[in-house]
């Protein structure tokens, strides 16, 4: 680990640096969805080769965003939108495809097997917390749940 490079120029991607805080951990703001969001790509066991294959696993993401971007709001709403209604005192005049619409990707997570989890902003809807949906890059996400 200790031989790979502090930042990594990827094409359609930019600079990726690494994570002081995260030693398995790559972050770039990356352009997603006509905006950056924050990439993080990350492995157990770090190397150059994990890092490439994470970056086209993100790279084949952002081939698709709208469609990235409307199964983890499905998933989202699916999983999450019936908690927030009735456990977190949601707004009843909110409807589901309202809820789904204000929600934002923040961060996409991609490791070199295609594993992703795509995080909408922070505190929105859920104060203190973040929606999460994972599964499979580009667009095979199968879960939604709250992460802090």
């Amino acid at each position: 680990m200790g031989s790979l490079p502090d930042t990594i120029e990827l094409e359609g991607i930019g600079e990726l640096q690494r994570d002081s805080s995260r030693p398995n951990c790559y972050v770039a703001q990356a352009p997603f969805e006509e905006r950056t969001i924050n990439l993080i790509i990350h492995d157990e066991q770090i190397t150059r080769v994990k890092v490439d294959a994470a970056a086209g696993h993100f790279r084949k993401m952002q081939d698709v965003p709208d469609l990235v971007r409307d199964i983890a709001c499905d998933m989202a709403g699916e999983g999450l939108f019936a908690k927030w209604l009735f456990e977190w005192g949601g707004d009843e005049t909110t409807s589901l495809y309202e809820w789904k619409q204000g929600l934002a990707i923040d961060r996409i997570w991609v490791m070199a097997d295609g594993r992703t989890m795509v995080d909408f902003a922070w505190g929105q809807p859920f104060a203190d917390h973040r929606v999460t949906v994972s599964g499979q890059a580009p667009a095979n996400l199968k879960e939604a749940y709250l992460s802090v």
